[in-house]
């Protein structure tokens, strides 16, 4: 068995495990990291382990992108609040 981890940080890191976690193989396994994330992950051969990991570390790129750009919607949507109509 071969292993391989790595551990999301960052403002929208448990946004995008939540996003993700749906598509999770059973050999992801994921755990609360300082600040984030550690995704583990398992694979009989080290090029299934790597197409994993890509498909996974593609996805996360995604997800954080809308993850940063609908915090960006909110921030924008309570500043006009204030703006009185402006």
């Amino acid at each position: 068995m071969i292993r391989g981890e790595i551990v999301m940080t960052g403002e929208h890191a448990k946004t995008v495990e939540r996003a993700l976690a749906p598509d999770d193989l059973p050999t992801i396994e994921k755990r609360g990291a300082e600040g984030g994330v550690r995704v583990c992950f398992k694979a009989d051969r080290i090029q299934t382990l790597l197409q994993t990991v890509d498909d996974y570390l593609l996805n996360a790129r995604i997800a954080e992108e809308i993850s940063e750009m609908t915090a960006g919607m909110s921030r924008l949507g309570r500043l006009g609040s204030g703006l009185g109509g402006i």
